[in-house]
């Protein structure tokens, strides 16, 4: 009886050690129990002073809590910091990463940046004339040009770009730019808003021996033009973007350019009022787009002059455009890149 109720004891206790092993084991994640993944538990920014920490997680290939196989870890980091410095808000960007003391299987992840200039004012002066030669035998101090853009990038934090353009004296341009890149909360559509308007004395209405030839009037001008347009962009991923665009253009010629060229607008009318279609996909995988070492880019787009709104048959005007490039590691520091660029223009050919 004894060692009947000894060995039961024995079986009592090993089927409590295995119970307890498995609750342990529930207890503890999966990626801490096997070394072939981690937890993201904390991610910090340092150095983001305006920029906004969602617009920074957008560009994140992992976020907090994630589980991730230790092999791709590294890339994910990598990429990561691609795609932060080809937003072009920052200097420099550095990613930490420390495992937690008391568990090597879950990971901290800092971020540090050193952010751009934002804001970049630029005065503007410019001769009318083709060149300083010319200038220089008239001497006219009428024909100068004078102004001020200002470029405010990253506006408000939130990757949003706000820009002036402003020309004044003999030729004349008023131009206003913003655009958002996200306006919804999963940061995928993004729009933007643009007009302006310019004249001009002189302008280039046609060419002889590949020379421009210029058409001149001091007493009014040859050239003016008002636009403004509205812009769509859909960005669902990191590396492809659509992006639609709609314009309206007033463009109004001296009646003389029409004489001299009556190919410089659309037929023989002086001025053309009509709207505008502009659509281009764009998937870009290069490593750093400044300045590309590898990764491959391609683009395709679409510019339609003349949508039959304003009744004016005479605005009819398309052209397609593709652009592709490739970028490649040779060895040791030399790389090699190749790229084809085409055009097509179906019919018509705007000004």
């Amino acid at each position: 009886m004894i060692i009947r109720q000894i060995k039961i004891n024995i079986l009592f206790i090993f089927a409590l050690l295995i119970n307890s092993s498995l609750v342990l084991a529930q207890d503890i994640p999966d990626t801490v129990v096997s070394a072939e993944k981690i937890i993201i538990r904390n991610i910090s920014f340092t150095g983001n002073k305006v920029t906004k920490e969602r617009i920074i997680q957008r560009e994140l290939m992992f976020q907090e809590n994630d589980t991730i196989s230790f092999s791709s870890f590294g890339d994910k980091l990598d990429l990561s910091h691609q795609n932060l410095m080809n937003t072009s808000l920052f200097n420099f960007v550095t990613i930490d990463t420390l495992a937690v003391n008391e568990n090597p299987g879950i990971y901290d992840v800092t971020i540090r940046f050193i952010e751009q200039w934002y804001i970049w004012p630029v005065p503007l002066f410019e001769l009318a004339d083709r060149n300083f030669s010319e200038w220089l035998n008239k001497r006219d101090l009428d024909r100068l040009n004078y102004g001020m853009s200002l470029t405010w990038n990253n506006f408000r934090g939130r990757r949003e770009r706000l820009a002036v353009y402003a020309l004044f004296g003999y030729d004349e341009k008023y131009h206003l730019v913003y655009n958002i890149p996200y306006i919804n909360r999963k940061q995928t559509i993004g729009m933007g808003f643009s007009g302006g308007y310019s004249r001009n004395h002189e302008i280039a209405y046609n060419s002889d021996n590949n020379k421009e030839v210029f058409y001149n009037t001091e007493k009014h001008y040859a050239r003016k033009k008002g636009f403004g347009y509205a812009e769509l962009y859909i960005r669902k991923n990191i590396h492809n973007k659509h992006w639609f665009k709609t314009m309206y253009t007033d463009l109004l010629v001296d009646d003389s350019v029409i004489i001299l060229n009556p190919h410089y607008s659309f037929g023989p009318s002086v001025n053309n009022r009509f709207f505008s279609f502009y659509y281009q996909y764009r998937s870009d995988y290069r490593d750093y787009r400044q300045y590309p070492l590898k990764g491959h880019y391609f683009d395709v787009e679409i510019d339609k002059a003349g949508l039959g709104i304003m009744k004016n048959p005479l605005v009819d005007a398309m052209h397609i455009r593709t652009n592709i490039r490739k970028y490649a590691h040779i060895k040791g520091g030399f790389y090699w890149a190749s790229g084809f660029t085409g055009k097509i223009s179906p019919f018509g050919e705007a000004p």
